[in-house]
């Protein structure tokens, strides 16, 4: 079996899914925090994993970001949920590999003990399957 893909983390102010047609959203994408001091606290911010890959049958699939400082390992955030590829209530059928399952979710109130580099884990049922690093910038206030 191949191994579940990352295809990409995005990071937005604000994410909207449409009714109907279950489209998103995002509001204010970005790829760096500015803070004009530290510790840094923001109120809340979304990151959307694009995961494909998937395959067998399941009833419900974990997911969990990491928000984690990587000179020291330590985890400053995370977050989980669950894909659940079938209909509520049906018996469990296999997933289409090419699907890409677009799951959002929320960070509030993390706080960047400093500037510098920062990465997000992305980890289904447990084992990792990539990640994306960004940047806290100090900046002078205007």
């Amino acid at each position: 079996m191949e191994p579940a893909l990352l295809k990409s983390i995005m990071l937005s102010d604000t994410v909207i899914r449409e009714g109907g047609t279950n489209k998103l959203s995002l509001i204010g994408i970005f790829a760096q925090f500015n803070a004009s001091k530290f510790p840094f606290q923001i109120p809340l911010f979304y990151a959307t994993p694009f995961i494909t890959n998937l395959s067998g049958t399941h009833e419900s699939i974990a997911v969990v970001l990491r928000i984690e400082n990587p000179s020291t390992g330590d985890v400053l955030a995370s977050a989980s949920g669950t894909i659940q590829p079938g209909e509520a209530g049906s018996e469990p059928a296999p997933i289409d590999r090419d699907v890409i399952f677009e799951i959002p979710y929320p960070f509030p109130g993390v706080v960047f003990p400093e500037a510098g580099r920062y990465v997000i884990k992305a980890l289904i049922n447990g084992e990792e399957i990539g990640e994306r690093f960004f940047k806290v910038l100090s900046v002078s206030a205007q």
